[in-house]
């Protein structure tokens, strides 16, 4: 599937009792997401659920209970940047698992490519400044 480049937070002031959250980004598990509430790191399963896993527009989080009014919600990309596969001299090199791999090294991408964004960095008309 393409992944295209995408912002890979989303960040929510919930209303009363509201439950469902969006994010617009692609994730390829549901464990590749992480849910911060008022500053606390929320649990899969116990704490909120997701919905959408592997769908490039992205999905819903759903809490488990509702927000209160004001509280804040962050969901963003957490995925491990690792690589698990390894394709065997002489084995099988099926275009599903390629465009596995590289799906996940583009997602893997954005995600740096969000954390770089949140970063203290100077202009590009700057040269190099002792920060």
């Amino acid at each position: 599937m393409p992944v295209t480049g995408a912002t890979t937070r989303n960040d929510y002031t919930a209303s009363a009792g509201q439950a469902v959250f969006s994010y617009t980004f692609q994730i390829l598990l549901a464990t590749d997401i992480k849910v911060i509430k008022n500053g606390t790191l929320l649990t899969l399963n116990n704490d909120y659920t997701v919905s959408n896993v592997g769908v490039a527009g992205g999905g819903n989080v759903t809490l488990t209970s509702g927000a209160n009014s004001g509280d804040a919600i962050a969901i963003l990309l957490g995925m491990p940047i690792d690589r698990t596969t390894e394709y065997q001299n002489a084995g099988d090199f099926l275009a599903s698992d390629v465009n596995g791999d590289f799906d996940k090294a583009y997602v893997a991408l954005n995600q740096v490519q969000t954390d770089v964004s949140r970063t203290l960095h100077l202009q590009d008309q700057d040269p190099s400044v002792d920060m």
